[in-house]
């Protein structure tokens, strides 16, 4: 089993989430508001004034356990777990009869509905695939802490 697509694969999706952190860090440093649970709107408050985005959610990290848990496998509003589970599509339509080290490890990663997640680097690495598979569909991905768990959401346009 040849890794060489796997490492091209999270090298490009690395650089891309580099990218899209760099070109989007005064938002992803900023507070984020989501004003009704139930659609996809909030807005960041940036420089005194507020920016309306459009938001779908990927999935939480728990801190205290380790587990990424995704937001398809949740009880959330269908259109907030929409590109989610087109994650999850996609994760079911990879041939993993070609034996190949790329294919399996995003069958994995993009099919178990939980799993650990140990290292800071692991996650963001995971993060930054998903990222690289929606590319054209999100402008970012917003991490918002909370005391015992990491939201993670695509941001998919921004009304300025």
């Amino acid at each position: 089993m040849d890794i060489t697509e796997l490492k091209e694969l999270v090298i490009k999706a690395l650089e891309l989430y580099d990218k899209s952190n760099t070109k989007y860090a005064e938002y992803i440093n900023s507070k984020f508001n989501i004003m009704n649970e139930l659609n996809d709107y909030g807005h960041f408050e940036l420089h005194d004034k507020k920016i309306n985005a459009n938001y779908q959610i990927i999935g939480y990290y728990d801190i205290i356990n380790k587990i990424w848990i995704w937001g398809w496998v949740t009880q959330i509003h269908n259109n907030l777990t929409e590109l989610s589970r087109e994650l999850l599509d996609y994760g079911l339509k990879l041939d993993v009869a070609s034996i190949n080290a790329e294919q399996i490890y995003l069958k994995g990663l993009l099919l178990n509905s939980r799993y650990i997640v140990n290292e800071k680097i692991s996650l963001d690495i995971n993060i930054a695939i998903f990222l690289y598979i929606l590319n054209k569909k999100i402008l970012f991905i917003y991490p918002k802490k909370t005391e015992d768990k990491i939201i993670y959401y695509f941001i998919y346009n921004l009304n300025t």
